[in-house]
């Protein structure tokens, strides 16, 4: 079987004649595990890169690694029922603007109506958590009106994030109403739009929309635009996607099974169009601005190497075609994804063996869930099976931080003898003894977080210190640095059966392995930009997405709240000047920002009880 695969390998990139091709297929088809084959011969040679961006690949991705098994069985099942077209780019842009209007409007109702100086992650988690679990409802505006419960929680989470802020209560209250009436608002104007287009696909063999496409060979940054609206990606990522819509994207991959010829320039166009779409719909997801990372951070490629090395972890179960690192994964959106590789979301993966690398986006609602879904195909599979899953620490205050490293999960499956640390292992320095952890996020987070740790299949915990370790930033594939460093202490949990706990054990030299992967690599990576005599570039580059997000922000066509009244007037021109959205990263006096939070919030507080005061006074002077 091995043999035959490496076969249909060769046979795709046309390094062995056509009849063989032909045969192997043949072989294949007759072969009792066709199903998995079949996938398997649009994978290249582990040599098979692209020339332009070879040295690149072997960081942002491997495109040699085998997908496991069931990632082919669930590819096959995908494909026989596959109803997603691709969306209408029309509409795309339409959805595009209208969550970046909704962005726009909180950060200037928050940062500059309230003179706070919040940014926009507790803004993505609202945004991320007013949607069905089912996904039936628009996949990036929001819908405040839903009853469901994570999204009620996704509510008061944003609600208490901003009380925490520097907020008065009534004020985040307001806040909260004019934000929900606003998305309500936006998301009716996109449902008509998307009612005027109906069922029509944009994917068509006829004419596609124009998509203009340059190139900054200095910059290595890809820019593409359709009318007003352009996005970017750097040559290593555009290379990456191009290489996977080869393999994936439909009908090139039709023609060469076939042996038809294909028209490059069409296919050329497709891809284009493809990636146009793809990268339109993830800039919604971080919030249509570029301050947002759209939950697609990521560990880096030493990381994902121990785990292909020690559990022969082959797939992720949260991914995304930017940040993937095999061609095979679950994502969020299989309409723009699937021509891409995904096999569509990890709910609807039920995966029997292998082990799998786990890191959703950091929302309570998205780990309970992706919890219950892992403990239930765990106690179906009598296979060796598990998952490696990473998620902010969310632990309680009362967690002792010595004893989390080792600590194992149930009594179903007795914790192995610690072994000795090596002698890298350390404790945390108290470098972030000054940084104060949101509450609000850790409060409504701890009960997903403890229901990871107190599983019965949890088998490892291990705790990476913060400032200590650090991920792939989410917006890689526009970017010229890649890394950052985590802030916050970061859990990494090893669920597993009884088979995987006996095929793949967790030792002490694991860990030790797997902890000094993940050592954040940002430092390193600003030195070496520097003494290639890139010395003040990134300064210099953060400084100029700084200006375009305000810049943005700025442009920006304020959202009109259909309120009465003066007050509401008032505010209306107090956001109609852009005010600084400040740069992720950068550093500030932790100890200053937290003054200055609570004497806004006491002002705050100070002008709500004046008005009551005020108004009760008129109250009585007008019974008088």
């Amino acid at each position: 079987m091995d043999a035959l695969l490496d076969e249909m390998y060769m046979a795709q990139v046309g390094e062995v004649p056509a009849a063989a091709d032909e045969a192997a297929a043949a072989a294949a088809s007759e072969d009792s595990d066709s199903d998995e084959d079949e996938d398997a011969q649009r994978a290249p040679p582990p040599s098979s890169t692209t020339p332009s961006s070879s040295s690149s690949f072997s960081s942002i991705w491997r495109p040699d690694v085998k997908p496991p098994k069931d990632a082919l069985r669930h590819a096959k099942a995908r494909r026989q029922a596959h109803t997603h077209a691709s969306p209408d780019l029309s509409l795309e842009i339409s959805r595009h603007n209208a969550v970046g209007n909704l962005t726009c409007f909180f950060l200037n109702k928050v940062n500059r109506g309230l003179e706070m100086d919040l940014r926009i992650p507790p803004f993505e988690r609202w945004l991320f958590s007013q949607h069905r679990a089912d996904g039936s409802d628009d996949p990036i505006l929001p819908d405040p009106r839903l009853e469901e419960e994570h999204a009620k929680a996704g509510r008061t989470l944003l609600r208490r994030e901003l009380v925490e802020g520097g907020a008065g209560k009534s004020s985040a209250e307001k806040v909260m109403t004019d934000l929900n009436k606003t998305a309500i608002k936006l998301l009716g104007q996109v449902q008509r739009a998307s009612a005027m287009v109906g069922s029509a696909i944009s994917d068509v063999k006829g004419r596609l929309p124009l998509i203009q496409v340059r190139f900054d060979a200095g910059r290595k940054l890809y820019q593409l635009q359709h009318k007003a609206t352009t996005v970017t990606i750097n040559q290593a990522h555009h290379d990456k996607l191009q290489a996977l819509h080869a393999r994936f994207g439909g009908p090139q991959q039709q023609q060469q099974q076939q042996h038809q010829q294909v028209n490059e320039e069409q296919e050329k166009k497709r891809f284009h169009h493809h990636l146009f779409l793809l990268l339109l719909r993830y800039s919604s997801l971080a919030g249509g601005t570029d301050r947002g990372g759209g939950f697609q951070g990521a560990i880096n490629e030493e990381a994902f190497e121990v785990l292909l090395r020690r559990f022969d972890c082959r797939m992720e179960c949260f991914a995304s075609p930017l940040n993937c690192r095999y061609p095979h994964y679950c994502s969020a959106f299989e309409d723009t994804d699937g021509c891409f590789g995904s096999l569509g979301s990890f709910f609807a993966f039920f995966p029997q063996e292998g082990m799998y690398e786990a890191n959703p986006p950091f929302l309570p609602c998205v780990i309970e869930r992706m919890a219950q879904h892992m403990e239930e195909v765990l106690h179906a599979s009598e296979r060796p099976l598990g998952f490696v899953i990473v998620i902010p620490a969310w632990k309680d205050e009362e967690e002792a931080e010595g004893g989390e490293e080792g600590k194992k999960g149930g009594k179903k499956h007795a914790a192995a003898p610690k072994e000795k640390a090596p002698p890298h292992h350390h404790k945390n320095n108290n470098k972030m003894k000054g940084k104060k952890r949101p509450k609000a996020l850790y409060t409504a987070s701890g009960a997903s977080w403890r229901r990871l740790r107190e599983s019965s299949f949890c088998v490892r915990h291990v705790l990476l210190q913060a400032q200590q370790h650090g991920y792939v930033e989410g917006s890689q594939h526009k970017l010229s640095t890649r890394f950052k460093t985590s802030y916050f202490d970061t859990s990494v949990f090893v669920l597993q059966n009884e088979g995987g706990r006996e095929t793949w054990p967790v030792t002490e030299e694991v860990v030790w392995e797997l902890e000094r992967a993940c050592k954040s690599k940002h430092e390193a990576e600003t030195a070496a930009r520097r003494g290639e005599g890139g010395g003040g570039l990134v300064e210099e580059e953060e400084e100029e997405e700084d200006k375009k997000a305000v810049k943005k922000v700025g442009e920006k066509e304020d959202v009109e709240v259909e309120n009465e009244g003066e007050e509401e007037e008032q505010e209306r021109q107090r956001v109609e000047e852009p005010r600084r959205v400040p740069v992720i990263g950068e550093e500030q006096d932790v100890g200053a920002i937290q003054r200055k939070k609570k004497k806004k919030k006491r002002k705050n507080e100070e002008a709500e009880e004046g008005g009551k005061k005020e108004k009760k006074a008129a109250q009585k002077s007008k019974h008088d």
